[in-house]
């Protein structure tokens, strides 16, 4: 006779069992959607017999050792961050004003422009 904590814990499986075939009964019926381009791409580099590729698809680039490769305008964007002296702060509900302004701006061009085609 099982204790009343195996008794939980089989009748927890048998629950679980039970809800994973429905799930995968339900999930054979969803078609499957069309392959994302990038792995595309990322299975193309792969195949290439070409020795003098760089791949920028998904992750870090690497060097030719596969030892991850920091670009240096990256290290120069984290440096600035650093030196920013930022507070740590939470941005409210509207985000940061410069960013969104600035935002904007590289969207749709100048504030004049926006009136005509941003909602904000």
């Amino acid at each position: 006779q099982p204790s009343s904590h195996q008794h939980y814990t089989l009748q927890n499986m048998a629950v679980r069992r039970s809800t994973q075939k429905l799930s995968a009964q339900w999930m054979a019926n969803v078609p499957q959607g069309p392959v994302d381009s990038l792995f595309g791409l990322v299975d193309a580099f792969n195949k290439d017999p070409c020795p003098n590729k760089v791949s920028l698809g998904i992750g870090a680039y690497r060097d030719d050792k596969g030892a991850p490769y920091v670009l240096p305008s990256v290290r120069k964007a984290e440096q600035k961050i650093l030196n920013g002296n930022l507070n740590h702060e939470y941005a409210g509900i509207d985000g940061v004003p410069e960013f969104l302004k600035l935002s904007l701006e590289f969207c749709y061009g100048s504030k004049e422009k926006q009136s005509e085609s941003v909602a904000l």
